[in-house]
């Protein structure tokens, strides 16, 4: 974190050593040097951008969820434990869930 003294300071050192001009140059090179990126071929990329990320988004890697049979009902450690007014580390003590 900067404080906002700090950051003018950063600043002027950036103006004396590059110019006034800096951020303006900086960020016209990242633009011109841009070559398009992304899924591209306009609609069609769109779709296929959706489409993948749909994909990817739905894989879990924390594997299925886990439940419980606890008071007659099937549900999640973190359920039991909000229920049983506990953490999670204590429910699974308490229920010898290992």
């Amino acid at each position: 974190m900067q404080t906002q003294a700090g950051a003018k300071k950063a600043l002027e050192t950036i103006y004396k050593r590059h110019g006034k001009d800096y951020f303006k140059r900086v960020g016209s090179l990242g633009g011109s040097k841009s070559r398009g990126g992304g899924f591209g071929e306009g609609e069609a990329g769109r779709e296929r951008a959706k489409r993948y990320g749909s994909i990817g988004g739905s894989k879990s890697r924390r594997g299925p969820a886990k439940y419980y049979t606890y008071k007659g009902k099937q549900m999640s450690i973190t359920a039991i434990a909000r229920e049983m007014g506990v953490a999670r580390a204590t429910a699974y003590k308490r229920l010898e869930i290992s």
